[in-house]
């Protein structure tokens, strides 16, 4: 998503309003934006994030 990315992200956890202390896997996570918004607003207890290497 580029350059919108980051702010995607922010909104679509806005939008999920998720309680703090949950367990997030992050699949495909690709730059890691999402995976770095929800640590820094969402307070996980876990998260995880896995992308394959390119041509897998």
């Amino acid at each position: 998503m580029g350059r919108w990315s980051r702010v995607v992200a922010v909104e679509f956890l806005r939008w999920l309003a998720p309680p703090a202390g949950l367990r997030w896997l992050d699949v495909g996570s690709g730059t890691g934006v999402l995976t770095s918004t929800v640590l820094t607003t969402a307070q996980p207890r876990q998260i995880t994030d896995v992308d394959p290497p390119r041509g897998s």
